[in-house]
């Protein structure tokens, strides 16, 4: 109930011109209007946060495509529970 109403208050916002923090993807009405997300691989999920924010989309599918881009990035950057095993093509899943 607390989540739908959230969801009711930013539609809301939203239909008012009413600014709401740092905007709203996509994302967060496909959730809202069909409670299913719409995400079927990264690349999905990818062109939704590039509605959002294009330049962290571009990182993120650089990191995709070419996993040693990621020098000096630990798993606990990530996952503060996790090791500080650094991020490396090898070690990916």
């Amino acid at each position: 109930n607390d989540l739908e109403a959230v969801g009711h208050i930013m539609c809301k916002c939203t239909l008012d011109d009413h600014p709401i923090s740092c905007g709203l993807c996509g994302l967060i009405f496909d959730i809202l209007a069909h409670d299913i997300p719409t995400l079927n691989d990264a690349s999905d999920a990818l062109d939704i946060l590039a509605e959002f924010d294009p330049e962290l989309a571009i990182s993120w599918r650089k990191l995709l495509a070419d996993p040693s881009l990621s020098a000096g990035l630990v798993f606990s950057d990530f996952d503060k529970s996790a090791s500080e095993v650094p991020v490396i093509e090898a070690n990916i899943a």
